[in-house]
């Protein structure tokens, strides 16, 4: 697929949030294995707020594309809880899910938003320095993705999300917001 380069990445406002929502539940619905993706609707959508949340989205002449979710955890659902070595809970921001329409794939969205959203954590968490996310053994696309952003394999966890899933790390860098 060639590069479309009048995509535009931004933070999606609160207000908005619902248009990720309806774009990670088409994601999930079209997938053939669903359990390789926990889709950002339901209750768990409902659990957003300004505070504890932030989206980047990827437009094409308006549209919403692409979209990734970084949330502060609570302790109980943190994901350092599954790991052997010891990380201060109050650290970790957890980098939740990424949705990328179909049209789009295999221009390493997820890659972008994960790095265009680090300089926004810093700025409005600024001591959540340990990213942790999940992802399926079997989802190629975000392995790649997340690894490309700089996360290391940590773990393997059997049985999350009802699930295998992996447990990815990056140590975030302190970045200056752009003037």
């Amino acid at each position: 697929m060639e590069k479309n380069t009048d995509l535009k990445i931004e933070r999606i406002p609160y207000e908005h949030y619902i248009d990720y929502s309806r774009l990670s539940d088409h994601v999930h619905s079209l997938m053939e294995h669903k359990e390789r993706y926990v889709p950002c609707t339901g209750d768990w959508f409902d659990e957003l707020t300004e505070e504890n949340s932030i989206l980047m989205g990827i437009y094409d002449n308006q549209k919403l594309i692409a979209g990734f979710l970084a949330l502060v955890p609570s302790d109980e659902e943190n994901y350092a809880n599954y790991l052997d070595s010891h990380i201060d809970l109050d650290t970790v921001i957890h980098m939740e899910t990424a949705a990328v329409h179909e049209n789009y794939r295999g221009q390493h969205l997820q890659e972008q938003l994960m790095l265009a959203i680090e300089p926004l954590i810093f700025a409005k968490y600024p001591k959540r320095v340990n990213a942790l996310c999940t992802v399926h053994p079997e989802n190629s696309a975000s392995l790649r993705n997340v690894e490309h952003a700089g996360y290391q394999n940590i773990a393997f966890v059997p049985n999350m999300y009802d699930n295998e899933r992996y447990i990815y790390y990056k140590r975030l860098p302190y970045r200056k917001l752009p003037d």
